[in-house]
């Protein structure tokens, strides 16, 4: 895909390249998330770094900043050990991410620790934070996070790289398409749909279909 990592270097982007227990590898991170370092390691996995444009050496919760991303790209690594899991907020961000890691030869892990019923689908790359509720019939895309305390209620369906910021609630048959982005404590009604590249402000109140591209607050959402 032509283009897909350009202009990374300027935006706080998150990267945790990590490695199974007891396997021995490098690990690094990009723009720092204590969540995320701690859910990584909550669920087995070993942090050994961090890839940020910060200063090299300084140091997030034990983990040392090592280099940025084409520092990484550019590391002789094992296949075996050629394991990222990309962990920005910005949709956008995440998915030019995804796109640049894999054509380099990674492998994009999801993290899943919150509550997920049965028939939920998960795409590679995602995080789902604990706590979180994803219900029956769930789908949670690719590169997509689930913030902490969030609840996707039954047959809602979030896509590719979408964000559903903390203590945000998706109420049944709601439809959030590609890369929008759902704010902390917003409600999506029944059957919405949320458009590709949307924005719903925290606290909002969603009653209506978004359309792709808008920005929408308030309660009702406007």
């Amino acid at each position: 895909m032509p283009g897909c990592g350009a202009d990374l270097d300027h935006l706080q982007l998150l990267t945790l390249f990590v490695l199974a227990p007891f396997l021995s590898a490098m690990a690094y991170l990009v723009g720092a998330s204590r969540e995320i370092i701690h859910l990584a390691r909550s669920l087995g996995y070993r942090l050994e770094g961090i890839i940020d444009t910060a200063s090299v050496g300084e140091e997030i919760d034990g983990c040392p900043v090592l280099g940025d991303d084409d520092w990484l790209l550019g590391q002789q690594i094992p296949s075996l050990q050629r394991e990222v899991i990309l962990t920005p907020d910005a949709p956008s961000v995440r998915s030019d991410l995804l796109c640049m890691y894999e054509e380099g030869g990674f492998s994009v892990v999801r993290l899943v620790a919150g509550t997920v019923k049965s028939n939920v689908e998960i795409g590679r790359g995602s995080i789902v934070q604990n706590p979180s509720h994803v219900s029956v019939g769930g789908v949670v895309g690719k590169g997509a996070k689930v913030n902490c305390g969030a609840n996707i209620m039954h047959d809602a369906s979030v896509a590719d790289f979408v964000t559903v910021a903390p203590n945000a609630v998706l109420l049944g048959y709601v439809t959030v398409e590609e890369k929008a982005y759902i704010g902390a404590n917003a409600t999506i009604l029944p059957n919405v749909s949320v458009g590709t590249g949307a924005v719903v402000g925290a606290g909002a109140v969603v009653t209506r279909d978004v359309p792709a591209g808008e920005t929408v607050k308030g309660i009702p959402a406007r």
